[in-house]
């Protein structure tokens, strides 16, 4: 759901300017920092169930390495949309 959150977020960001607007959903997508302070504190204060630790580390690099491909995916074909043009 948060990868199709931002994704979605992307489309209303706000510019004058023509934007790749997937480009900024993508690009938010890893979640790498925000899932591991959250995850070291729920472990540190046993608020978390080691289950639950070990989903947000998935999380964590499996959006870290998804990321940079569909990155580059994205801005190719926008590259080759505006060479159409």
């Amino acid at each position: 759901m948060a990868i199709v959150g931002k994704i979605t977020a992307g489309y209303f960001a706000f510019s004058s300017e023509d934007i790749n607007r997937l480009g900024i959903g993508t690009g938010m997508i890893p979640r790498g920092e925000v899932g591991l302070v959250f995850a070291g504190l729920g472990s540190a204060t046993g608020a978390l169930p080691p289950s639950i630790d070990v989903a947000i580390v998935l999380m964590v690099i499996a959006t870290t390495f998804f990321a940079p491909p569909l990155l580059r995916v994205v801005f190719n074909q926008s590259d080759s949309i505006q060479s159409l043009e």
